[in-house]
């Protein structure tokens, strides 16, 4: 496998859907593949789908030490929105949140045939 990703209407704490808001909750590529555009391929499938489907907003969380995650993510067009600091095992954990408008990230990332 070399990476997958998913993503869906996003979910208020009922479990309702929050309006025409999507959750981008799972990207990944093996690191071998790393730098070959599959993220941004990734990325561009999501997208489609998630204007296809009407969803105008789609947001995600990112762990603030992954600077390369962090990096993608902004160069396809998310921009941070804020964060949360929490702490686990001792240690506090930052998750950047990130946003983007369905409509630019479908304009900011290449069709895939």
């Amino acid at each position: 496998m070399i990476g997958f990703a998913n993503a869906g209407p996003a979910r208020d704490r009922e479990g309702d859907p929050a309006g025409p808001e999507a959750f981008f909750s799972r990207l990944y590529v093996a690191p071998d593949s790393w730098g070959e555009g599959i993220g941004t391929k990734l990325t561009a499938t999501v997208a489609r789908q998630l204007a296809d489907a009407g969803l105008e907003r789609v947001w995600l969380e990112v762990f603030e030490a992954n600077e390369r995650g962090r990096s993608f993510y902004e160069s396809v067009g998310f921009e941070r929105i804020g964060s949360v600091t929490e702490t686990f095992g001792g240690r506090d954990v930052t998750t950047v949140h990130l946003s983007a408008p369905v409509p630019a990230l479908v304009e900011a990332t290449p069709a895939v045939e």
